[in-house]
């Protein structure tokens, strides 16, 4: 089953602009709204060029099968290879073995 109610990393901030502080306290918003129930976690591989789904991996790291996780590729990538090499890098970003959802961004 896929959540109803979710939330999505997109404008949270980027490696550049993020302070220490900053990134804990994202982590504890989003997490806030996990136990709130919005159990769906949206991100992309080019969400703020790829910090959203470093964010994601911080928040999902101790409730990862509380979570349905979404997450993104570019359409430059839609070939087998391109989903494959794209799939993995988000694997490794995300620091997990699954995504729930995979999809073609836009």
């Amino acid at each position: 089953m896929i959540p109803s109610v979710g939330q999505g990393t997109t404008g949270i901030g980027s490696f550049t602009s993020a302070s220490q502080s900053d990134v804990k306290q994202k982590i504890n918003i989003i997490k806030s709204g996990i136990d709130a129930g919005m159990s769906l976690l949206d991100t992309s591989d080019n969400y703020e060029g790829g910090f959203g789904e470093f964010l994601t991996s911080k928040v999902i790291r101790d409730c990862r099968h509380d979570v349905f996780l979404c997450t993104k590729f570019e359409p430059i990538n839609n070939t087998y290879d391109g989903i494959i090499k794209s799939i993995e890098r988000s694997l490794k970003v995300l620091d997990t073995d699954y995504i729930d959802l995979y999809q073609v961004h836009w």
